[in-house]
């Protein structure tokens, strides 16, 4: 790991907490804290990926501006809902992966 990545992880304190429907991380100096957007970064990329099944033959671009699309379009309640989801999902995957 890159040391400047030491130095931030020793310097500043992280922390998952939902901020926006854009933000998918924030740093407060003053705070010396970084908030990580984990939902919407949950959502972002299920989506993205899932839209590359959809619409395979499209280029990364058309992707990435359909997945803001389909954000920008759903309700807070609903992006909350799908993180929960695919993280149920993945956390059952992942524990029966392990077991292999």
């Amino acid at each position: 790991m890159n040391t400047y990545l030491h130095d931030v992880l020793n310097t500043y304190k992280l922390k998952i907490k939902w901020l926006n429907k854009t933000t998918l991380g924030l740093i407060d100096f003053d705070k010396r804290t970084i908030y990580i957007n984990l939902e919407l970064f949950i959502v972002d990329t299920f989506l993205h990926e899932s839209l590359h099944h959809v619409y395979y033959n499209d280029s990364e671009s058309k992707i990435i501006k359909k997945t803001n699309d389909k954000i920008s379009r759903m309700s807070i309640r609903d992006i909350h809902l799908l993180s929960n989801t695919v993280l149920k999902k993945s956390k059952k995957k992942l524990l029966t992966s392990h077991k292999k």
